[in-house]
């Protein structure tokens, strides 16, 4: 299975894509913000407005959210962000973590990876290395859609990394594809 690895020139590549030049902080109490379109994790609560999925024609999908719109933010800023890899979106559909090569493994079921960011500062669309908090492996997980209309959608997913770092997170509005 081919492993994420958040170096400099992979975020830069993973998160060009959707965003707002504006640069929300953690809220470290749920009455401190909005929770919607927001991923939690340590006791704190990010932002993730703009999310999009990239279609890759060998490589599997990657579904992304982020707190800033990277198609247009080139100042130094902070980024937080969480990348699903799942190959369809499916409405009414709950997909499970599944190793790509593990038997069974069904890309109408499963996703096969996933990673997440916080605080990592971000320099010329390039999330600086040593930066900020990475986790990139994955345990166990679930991640459920509902399309609502053409190109909105409602997410919600539960992840388990390493050292048992839970990740819980939603996500509702328009999500770009791209096929690259």
């Amino acid at each position: 299975m081919k492993k994420l690895l958040l170096s400099s020139a992979v975020l830069a590549a993973i998160f060009m894509s959707c965003g707002k030049d504006d640069n929300p902080s953690p809220a470290t109490k749920p009455d401190d913000i909005d929770s919607t379109n927001t991923f939690a994790v340590d006791n704190k609560l990010f932002k993730t407005p703009y999310a999009w999925m990239d279609n890759n024609n060998t490589d599997p999908g990657e579904l992304n959210f982020t707190n800033v719109d990277l198609s247009v933010t080139k100042d130094t800023t902070v980024l937080h962000g969480l990348i699903i890899e799942v190959d369809t979106l499916i409405d009414g559909q709950t997909y499970t973590f599944l190793d790509d090569h593990a038997a069974g493994f069904d890309r109408t079921k499963h996703f096969s990876d996933a990673e997440y960011v916080y605080d990592a500062k971000l320099v010329d669309e390039i999330a600086e290395g040593g930066t900020g908090n990475v986790y990139t492996d994955v345990q166990s997980g679930s991640l459920t859609v509902h399309k609502q209309g053409e190109d909105n959608y409602s997410f919600t997913y539960t992840l388990t990394f390493v050292d048992n770092k839970k990740v819980v997170g939603n996500y509702t509005g328009k999500v770009r594809i791209t096929n690259n």
